[in-house]
């Protein structure tokens, strides 16, 4: 091999080199820029909802990961003789129970603690083990129990325990229940968007009204449709809101994948 072809490798492979850093220099460029660019567009919404008087609490920049499930629902009716002290109706795969004589709370311990108690009680309800407190979606005379599905929360109904306090909230006179028996993975793993994007979104989208306090942004799992006997779940953002005017909340929830807003509200 003589010099000049040694001389002509090294020059091509200097040259193709270059062309794969300045391609990369490219690319970092502008992927910065696009990132800058969505990262000043967040801001100057997040400004914008100040100026309306729009109050939120610390939200994370950060996506989430998470799954396109296909969830079985539990036939609560065909479980519900078992159960003592109550009065029970099914409607779809929803059980509504009151009780016959309301079950006492004490006033030394914490009414989440002692409710936590009860359901293990097997004669009071079905699957309570199954559930666990959820401070986000409890309100002073409805305080919620959740099953939990990839370690986040049900936010529906279909997978809740909901249990009705009396005014003074000294006793349980019923509750609501719906159960999810088994699940199987979709999709693989996914990213989804972040709080701040789910929020930011919904603004732009006039879901959020000025003079509002965003309470908290909740993420966990939510039935999209159902098919062949199953629904099919994805992870949400349940976005609490509360009128400074008034007392009562409104919740908005939002697809964690597609960003779509999920008008059902239940």
């Amino acid at each position: 091999m003589n010099f000049r072809r040694i001389q002509w490798i090294f020059l091509i492979a200097f040259i193709i080199l270059d062309l794969v850093l300045v391609s990369t220099l490219l690319w970092g460029n502008e992927n910065f820029s696009t990132s800058g660019k969505q990262q000043s567009q967040t801001q100057l919404t997040l400004k914008e909802m100040k100026s309306n008087s729009i109050t939120y609490p610390k939200l994370s920049p950060n996506s989430q990961t998470g799954y396109y499930l296909a969830v079985t629902p539990g036939d609560l009716s065909t479980e519900r003789g078992r159960l003592k002290n109550q009065t029970t109706r099914t409607d779809g795969n929803l059980l509504t129970a009151n009780f016959v004589d309301a079950v006492d709370l004490s006033s030394s311990q914490s009414v989440p603690k002692q409710l936590k108690k009860l359901l293990k009680d097997s004669h009071l309800f079905l699957h309570g083990t199954s559930y666990q407190y959820s401070a986000a979606l409890s309100t002073s005379h409805s305080i919620v129990f959740t099953q939990v599905i990839k370690g986040e929360p049900v936010l529906s109904h279909e997978g809740q325990i909901r249990l009705r306090l009396n005014a003074a909230r000294t006793k349980v006179v019923g509750y609501t229940q719906g159960y999810l028996k088994e699940e199987r993975v979709l999709r693989p793993q996914s990213g989804t968007i972040s709080q701040v994007r789910a929020v930011t979104w919904l603004y732009r989208h006039n879901e959020i009204p000025n003079s509002t306090q965003i309470v908290r942004v909740t993420y966990g799992y939510s039935p999209l449709m159902t098919s062949n006997g199953k629904q099919i779940f994805v992870p949400i953002y349940q976005v609490q809101l509360r009128a400074k005017s008034a007392t009562t909340t409104q919740n908005l929830r939002i697809n964690a994948f597609s960003g779509t807003i999920i008008q059902e509200n239940n």
